[in-house]
């Protein structure tokens, strides 16, 4: 996966992080935009298009992929802005709140933890459809 978010990128927001923190953070940010980018380009599709993508993806062809993904969505780098675009928008809005709960040396009491309506494991890992470093608003549109 393209690390799009960087340490840079995360300090111009108005972020400062603990240093054994920026790269969970990181992690964690990156994964989460690679998740919506996904989302995104999913919900432009038929399912039939999406069943297409699976299975270039599942060949294991980075360039296939690639190819695939231009050529279905000639809007990609937009979403791909688009995205980078609100998360970093909605890390400049909790710039204060991210610093405070990370420079805080006491572990999190659990009441204070988001509670997950549906009482499931909530999956924070990137679809694998979407890690390839190839896909991103560099990439060649159509």
């Amino acid at each position: 996966m393209q690390d799009y978010i960087t340490r840079d990128i995360i300090e111009a927001a108005g972020i400062t992080l603990a240093e054994d923190q920026v790269e969970d953070f990181l992690a964690h940010t990156n994964a989460t935009l690679a998740e919506r980018i996904g989302a995104e380009i999913t919900e432009s599709l038929t399912d039939e298009e999406v069943d297409e993508m699976l299975a270039v993806q599942e060949s294991g062809d980075t360039n296939a992929l690639q190819g695939w993904l231009v050529e279905h969505i000639p809007e990609l780098g937009e979403i791909v802005q688009d995205e980078i675009d609100i998360l970093l928008g909605e890390l400049a809005e909790s710039a204060n709140s991210i610093e405070s709960e990370n420079l805080t040396s006491e572990p999190a009491d659990s009441a204070d933890e988001p509670v997950n309506p549906i009482d499931e494991p909530v999956n924070t890992e990137a679809p694998a459809a979407f890690d390839d470093e190839s896909v991103g608003p560099e990439s060649p549109v159509a």
